[in-house]
């Protein structure tokens, strides 16, 4: 209930400050929490592959979240445009 109420307040918020393109990749994140939460409040063991399987996780959002450098110098309105707050 307030979890989920928080979530998307602070996805919308994200969304409303920064391009979609960066912030979606770290939703894809969410199957990693959980495994997180079990290794720290549970004190859970994870095996080696849980953990490549995290770190992978992460690794992937980043990259996909990163932008390539415009080489052209014909950069769309949209992407250099400031977002109002």
């Amino acid at each position: 209930g307030v979890l989920f109420l928080v979530g998307n307040v602070a996805f919308y918020k994200l969304v409303h400050s920064h391009q979609v393109a960066v912030v979606v990749p770290f939703t894809a994140v969410y199957v990693a929490i959980p495994v997180l939460l079990g290794a720290v409040c549970l004190r859970e063991q994870l095996s080696r592959a849980q953990w490549c399987g995290v770190v992978l996780a992460v690794v992937a959002c980043c990259l996909l979240s990163v932008r390539a450098p415009d080489t052209t110098g014909d950069a769309p309105a949209a992407a250099t445009a400031p977002v109002d707050p």
